[in-house]
């Protein structure tokens, strides 16, 4: 659930209710920031839905740790932090989710300058993408004759669905 204009609405509602929503706030952001080094604003504490039951009065606040891990804040500040570490695992994915970034349907008139300028914008957005989180070289893939069976699947699991099973049969998994 994504939109929370029925729980901000409620909130607004009730002047007790947003004293304890602010509280819930402060605590969750602060605790994010002393758990995982993460900056969090009040939108994100609201995808917890631990602090959103807590808040409309159901005790105290438990154990949010799997939500809090969840949030895509945390979990960029974590894939950056591999990636620094030298991670090559974490580097892979990073550059596959780079390369997934692509521009829209584009022709092949090379007199259509608004496509060009698309294409050139994809390209600056996944070199900006890149930096953010913090790669700078593609990582080389293990040759295949040196992947495990695991390692196999796992690759064909990230592949797009058309080629997932001619890869497979290439591979003599099928």
């Amino acid at each position: 659930m994504t939109d929370h204009a029925n729980f901000n609405t409620i909130i607004a509602s009730s002047p007790t209710l947003a004293q304890r929503w602010g509280e819930i706030t402060v605590q969750v952001i602060k605790r994010a920031k002393e758990q995982f080094g993460v900056d969090l604003d009040a939108d994100d504490v609201l995808r917890i839905r631990e602090a959103r039951i807590i808040a409309l009065g159901a005790g105290e606040l438990g154990d949010y740790d799997d939500e809090l891990a969840a949030l895509p804040a945390i979990r960029e500040a974590q894939e950056k932090a591999a990636i620094a570490s030298g991670d090559p695992g974490a580097q892979a994915r990073a550059v596959a989710e780079i390369d997934r970034m692509s521009p829209r349907k584009v022709s092949s008139d090379p007199e259509n300058f608004a496509d060009a300028r698309e294409i050139e914008r994809s390209h600056l957005n996944k070199l900006n993408r890149a930096r953010e989180m913090g790669v700078t070289s593609v990582p080389n893939p293990t040759p295949v004759e040196e992947m495990t069976e695991e390692q196999k699947l796992a690759a064909i699991a990230e592949m797009p669905p058309a080629t997932r099973i001619a890869t497979a049969r290439k591979w003599g998994l099928l």
